[in-house]
């Protein structure tokens, strides 16, 4: 809200959502790290945020703004209630779609399952992405230029492979459970493969109440 010098935020966690109100904006203290951060802008220093739950928690704290002797408390609270309640909803959308499948936190579409000849350079794409070749005992027979890049063109590789985990135990996975652990936002085999575990199988649904 630019014309009151606040910036809104909400995260949704476990059933929770938390709503954050500063005066500069967070986004790029969050998307990035703090050694990226300090890289591009030169200084980290800690925001002045308050921090909310509910809207019945904003509506609360309009008598401390009344004590204060703010002018515009009755305007910041309706805005930040306002505010609360749009960004639940649409996190409350984004969940549904997710569950439904409508969404996705990262699309595998991204690897060219659109265009029929790329499909089975894609499949090893995705190898490549999570850094498995060794463990698919991939063969790079010959590359192919596409769309200005060069692509390695995998022939042959195993369908499934065994990874140990940080605590010792140990997964097996296929190239769709990579592209599964992509369209969650999984980073990395540890992740995929913790996912796995906890959850029984790589879907959103198994971790979304």
């Amino acid at each position: 809200m630019p014309e009151l010098g606040e910036y809104y935020l909400m995260d949704y966690c476990d059933g929770v959502y938390s709503f954050s109100v500063s005066d500069v904006s967070r986004f790029m203290t969050l998307y990035l790290s703090r050694e990226k951060y300090l890289q591009y802008y030169g200084e980290y220093s800690e925001l002045n945020t308050q921090q909310y739950t509910s809207v019945e928690e904003i509506a609360a704290h309009e008598k401390d703004y009344a004590e204060k002797g703010y002018s515009e408390h009755e305007l910041i609270t309706r805005h930040r209630m306002n505010a609360f309640q749009r960004m639940q909803n649409e996190i409350d959308d984004l969940r549904r779609k997710l569950k439904r499948g409508k969404a996705q936190i990262r699309s595998r579409d991204l690897f060219g399952f659109e265009e029929y000849e790329m499909k089975f350079v894609a499949a090893f794409k995705i190898i490549e992405l999570y850094k498995a070749k060794t463990e698919f005992r991939c063969e790079e027979l010959e590359t192919l230029t596409w769309e200005g890049m060069c692509v390695g063109y995998y022939m042959r590789s195993k369908k499934r492979a065994e990874f140990r985990l940080s605590d010792g135990r140990t997964v097996k996975l296929n190239r769709n459970d990579l592209y599964n652990g992509y369209e969650l936002g999984l980073i990395t085999i540890e992740e995929i493969g913790q996912f796995l575990l906890k959850y029984g199988k790589l879907s959103i649904r198994a971790c979304m109440k």
